[in-house]
């Protein structure tokens, strides 16, 4: 395997070899120490801060007086802990309402009577290769929830997902 002059099969010198070897390992080492954590990163969970917005159709006009910005969710579906949902925004729109006049002609009117809802929140939570995940339970848009603070209790969906990751 070895010959006379030190080469393996006769063709490489095997001090060469051996330090081709120890070259090779060094690379991976620092490969793996630079790229290593971030792939770690990847495949984890990665914690920071979701916002959701939920449009609620056809709200009584008076919700307008029990939904508030800073507002604390006591309940947001079933999930295990809503300690960190605050509202961070609340728009209210007129519902258009289809009016026949004296005359029949079709009208479109603001309705004094009902609002659609669209609520921002903010929550902890994680994202992984599924989805995002607030409150132990896999977000979506489109989804149905139900909300509900200290005086406000109402059905959405989600039309907005967004998640920032938290710097550390």
């Amino acid at each position: 395997m070895i010959d006379k002059k030190g080469r393996v099969f006769g063709k490489i010198n095997i001090i060469d070899l051996m330090v081709v070897l120890i070259i090779a390992c060094i690379i991976f080492v620092i490969a793996f120490k630079i790229f290593g954590n971030e792939m770690k990163e990847d495949s984890s969970k990665t914690e920071g801060t979701v916002t959701l917005t939920l449009s609620m159709l056809n709200v009584v006009s008076e919700a307008r007086d029990y939904i508030n910005v800073g507002d604390r969710i006591i309940k947001f579906n079933n999930m295990s802990d809503t300690s960190s949902f605050e509202v961070v925004s609340v728009r209210f729109e007129k519902t258009k309402n289809v009016n026949v006049t004296d005359s029949g002609m079709v009208v479109l009117g603001d309705s004094e009577l009902y609002s659609n809802v669209y609520v921002e929140i903010k929550s902890q939570g994680k994202k992984d290769d599924d989805g995002i995940m607030v409150g132990g339970v896999y977000v979506f848009v489109n989804q149905t929830v139900d909300l509900n603070t200290t005086s406000f209790t109402g059905t959405g969906r989600i039309i907005g997902l967004s998640f920032e990751k938290l710097e550390r």
